[in-house]
């Protein structure tokens, strides 16, 4: 074989490394990416494009990413975590958090960059009422979820659930928006919520402003049952200033007084500078529905779905307020999301699977106590093994794990409904 020859042969797959390894929107593309690890370094996160757009939602699965069942091929897209202001550090995603996903034009098509893990709130909680299923964390009220057809069941992580908490532990807690009429402001339905071992440098939450207004020599407005106050000097990007309706990230190193925390740093999640008519796809729960005029609010954004198709449809699938969906389209040069399709996650709709991990079986005990992707599974009274000839559940065997969320006594745990040995 000529040198030519073998150079054109390793640029090919060179080529075809790289395309494989690239999610193009809308396609959804699987790779063998492991755990939703990503690439990259340390970074800003004020290097964000312009001529893109941005989706969000819950991971619930693993193999390639896995976010509201949608699966994103993540090798060499970065995942990172913004714990400290304007500091992107890597970052490995986990069963039940909630991501912001990043789009660019890439040749006329919307390829991934970057998934961002956004935690709802990280402090220290204010009270439980476990029999309630709600407790409340620097003021955000945070809601249990146990019913899978209202959303992704909340995931423990470092305790065996709400009950097993207290007033001052430290949490990370991650979920969705959803406005609650009695309140008259968001609250969390959580997906995720872990205990931490020690409280953290910095304080952390995000939310949707309401009630922004000038106070004194500074500036305040309110998230949920908390009061923020802030100057622009430390307002991300640099002399932003948040209103009534935008998705802010706040960061603070003190503590609550009088019901208003001081903030370090406020981020403007600044969605609005999508490109106008990009493909995105978000998840949440639907809130304040008006069929009137065909709109409801998905986790702090404004959709309209005038003449999108809603599947599945039924007298079990009608889209209704408290239902979770997917919904795909494009952000309005105002700000509101345009749906071409809302799709309803709830039990019962074809090809529905509420957690779904595929990867090598590691920290093998026994069938009732293994990971896979770095998620605790319990594959005790599951399906009989499909694709697997005669071989049995051990250390390193390579598996698709169907499932659903189950409680622990050391956490949550993936209860595995069937087991499919894949190459």
């Amino acid at each position: 074989m000529s040198t030519t020859t073998t150079r054109l042969g390793a640029r090919l797959m060179q080529v075809l490394a790289m395309a494989m390894a690239t999610l193009v929107f809308p396609l959804v593309m699987s790779s063998c990416g492991g755990g939703g690890v990503g690439s990259g370094g340390t970074g800003s996160p004020e290097t964000s494009f312009g001529n893109g757009s941005f989706g969000s939602g819950t991971v619930t699965g693993f193999g390639s990413l896995v976010v509201d069942g949608i699966a994103y091929a993540d090798t060499l897209v970065s995942v990172t975590i913004e714990s400290q202001p304007n500091v992107l550090t890597p970052a490995a995603a986990k069963l039940g958090q909630f991501t912001e996903l990043e789009f660019e034009d890439a040749a006329g098509q919307e390829a991934l960059r970057t998934i961002r893990i956004e935690a709802a709130a990280v402090g220290p909680i204010d009270a439980v009422n476990a029999a309630g299923h709600v407790l409340t964390v620097l003021g955000q009220t945070i809601v249990e979820n146990t019913v899978a057809d209202a959303g992704p069941v909340t995931v423990y992580s470092g305790v065996a659930g709400l009950s097993a908490l207290h007033a001052g532990d430290a949490v990370e807690v991650h979920g969705v928006p959803r406005w609650n009429d009695l309140l008259a402001h968001y609250e969390v339905l959580a997906t995720r919520i872990e205990k931490l071992q020690s409280a953290p440098a910095m304080q952390r939450l995000a939310g949707v402003v309401k009630n922004e207004s000038a106070s004194g020599t500074g500036r305040t407005f309110r998230l949920s049952g908390l009061q923020i106050a802030y100057s622009t000097s430390s307002t991300l990007p640099a002399g932003s200033v948040p209103r009534d309706g935008d998705h802010v990230v706040v960061w603070s190193d003190r503590s609550v007084s009088a019901g208003t925390l001081v903030a370090s740093a406020v981020r403007v999640v600044a969605r609005s500078l999508a490109a106008p008519g990009k493909d995105a796809r978000l998840g949440g729960t639907v809130s304040r529905l008006d069929n009137s005029i065909q709109r409801f609010d998905l986790a702090g954004v404004d959709v309209r779905y005038g003449g999108a198709k809603v599947t599945p449809n039924g007298n079990s699938f009608s889209l209704e307020n408290g239902v979770y969906v997917v919904v795909e389209g494009a952000y309005a040069a105002d700000g509101a999301f345009e749906a071409k399709h809302v799709k309803i996650r709830k039990r019962g709709a074809p090809n529905h699977v509420e957690v779904e991990l595929t990867g090598p079986i590691e920290n093998f005990v026994d069938a009732g106590s293994f990971n896979v992707r770095g998620t605790p599974v319990d594959a005790q009274g599951a399906s009989p093994l499909h694709g697997c000839g005669n071989a049995l559940l051990r250390e390193g065997l390579n598996v698709r794990i169907e499932g659903h969320v189950q409680a622990s006594p050391t956490g949550s745990v993936v209860k595995a409904e069937s087991v499919r040995c894949v190459n």
